[in-house]
């Protein structure tokens, strides 16, 4: 009989995997550079007291010159680009986390359902058929 070819993910085994989720988020970087836009985003906004929300009445009024304006939009901008940099990394941490709380409800409810079952009756059930059947060769099933 062939082998099955493991697939990480499927079947057994699966919580075991889940264990590192470390490596999950090294997995899924997109490769932008925060720190660039971060500092890029806070150099425009130096010296400016106030800075609107995009789109709030009081960006609306500003002028289209006005350096807050800008600013706003490109701190709206820059908070974009951060979260689409992060999200695949956010995503897969909470699935990774989600993945193992199930794995572990699992677990225990293994724990739960062998601790509930008479295991003593069930080993004594399987040694009289064994030994039924040692004793009484002829009543073995055939296939017809």
């Amino acid at each position: 009989m062939a082998e099955k070819e493991h697939r990480p993910g499927v079947g057994p085994g699966r919580c075991s995997e889940l264990s590192d989720g470390g490596s999950l988020v090294a997995q899924y970087t997109t490769g932008t550079d925060i720190v660039a836009v971060t500092r890029f985003a806070a150099e425009l906004q130096l010296g400016l007291d106030y800075i609107p929300t995009v789109g709030s009445a009081q960006w609306c009024a500003l002028a289209d010159d006005d350096p807050a304006k800008l600013a706003s939009m490109v701190r709206a901008g820059a908070a974009w680009a951060i979260e689409t940099a992060m999200l695949p990394a956010l995503l897969a941490q909470q699935l990774a986390a989600e993945d193992a709380l199930a794995c572990q409800r699992l677990r225990e409810m293994s724990h739960d359902l062998s601790a509930g079952h008479d295991w003593a009756a069930e080993a004594r059930r399987i040694r009289d058929r064994r030994q039924f059947a040692e004793q009484h060769p002829w009543a073995k099933r055939v296939a017809s």
